[in-house]
């Protein structure tokens, strides 16, 4: 029998690889795969962002009524947003009104009294240190000084077309705020809206937690204001125009506190006509919108066409 002259591969010194096809090939369907996935996990994502944020209101709900179960049934009175405005901060900061109703042990320091007015450096340390972080909404990126940046955008519908202007804000700061004016239920935030009816209009009434006295310009004036209860439809009136109209059926429909990182409507005046705030966030579907607490604590997400500022 005839040996081969071959010589023989040493099984140790033998070695298999993926040639550059096959590489290609790999690469080409993990980048496939990514792309499929990439829109379903980014929708996830911003959905479990959505669900935190209700989360969020829910719980400031839950202060705000052991609140106003220990003080007579009164809410906090909130004037502003804003804690520069040489206005005490516990009437503009709504974590600071509640504070002592969050389940917080450390006390607040000397620079950061609520009886004073902060500007910045105060308001960041604030943040940074002391503020429940149920009170940020997850939306908001980074901890970062606040932004703000300018673009426009065409909304077409069956009402035609209309370019909005819309005002984002970013960097961290706190999210839930009070309604600074009254407004009721069907108000006409934007009339003749390119989406048609309902939209453009509020799908709920409105209400700060404060009631003017002598002034609807609260802010600059505190000794004319007081805060309001929040007990029975009766108590839900159009106290600005002191006209005694119901704002809304029953507390179900009346709106008294929203996330301010959301997306809302401006008021139809001045340089804020067709106005969008936040354009885009909190979405649901196609719609952006904001998580809504209501006088009779549930939470409710409302479109941000129906929902806005005055």
């Amino acid at each position: 029998m005839m040996k081969s002259n071959r010589p023989r591969i040493s099984s140790k010194n033998s070695c298999w690889g993926f040639t550059l096809v096959e590489l290609l090939v790999v690469i080409s369907i993990i980048a496939l795969l990514l792309a499929i996935l990439m829109p379903a996990l980014s929708k996830a994502r911003e959905q479990a962002k959505l669900v935190m944020c209700i989360a969020n209101t829910k719980q400031i709900g839950l202060v705000l009524n052991a609140y106003s179960a220990g003080n007579n049934d009164v809410m906090p009175l909130m004037v502003g947003q804003s804690p520069w405005f040489q206005v005490p901060v516990k009437y503009c900061l709504l974590s600071v009104a509640l504070r002592n109703y969050c389940g917080l042990k450390t006390p607040l320091p000397s620079d950061l009294s609520p009886d004073r007015a902060w500007y910045y450096p105060q308001l960041e340390k604030y943040l940074n240190m002391y503020a429940p972080k149920y009170f940020i909404c997850p939306y908001v990126r980074g901890r970062d000084k606040v932004t703000i940046s300018e673009s426009s955008v065409t909304l077409t519908g069956t009402k035609g077309g209309k370019i909005f202007g819309v005002t984002n804000y970013s960097g961290e700061g706190e999210s839930y705020g009070t309604w600074l004016h009254s407004l009721s239920k069907g108000y006409n935030i934007y009339p003749e809206h390119p989406y048609g009816p309902p939209h453009g209009s509020l799908k709920f009434a409105e209400l700060p937690l404060y009631k003017p006295n002598a002034t609807r310009w609260a802010i600059n004036h505190i000794e004319t204001v007081s805060p309001i209860k929040l007990i029975g439809a009766k108590q839900f009136v159009d106290f600005e125009s002191g006209s005694g109209s119901l704002k809304a059926s029953s507390p179900a429909e009346l709106s008294i506190l929203n996330c301010m990182a959301a997306e809302q409507l401006a008021f139809t005046s001045g340089s804020y006509y067709g106005r969008i705030i936040n354009y885009k966030s909190h979405k649901k579907g196609v719609y952006g919108g904001s998580p809504s607490l209501f006088a009779d604590q549930h939470v409710e997400w409302v479109i941000g066409t129906q929902i806005g500022l005055h």
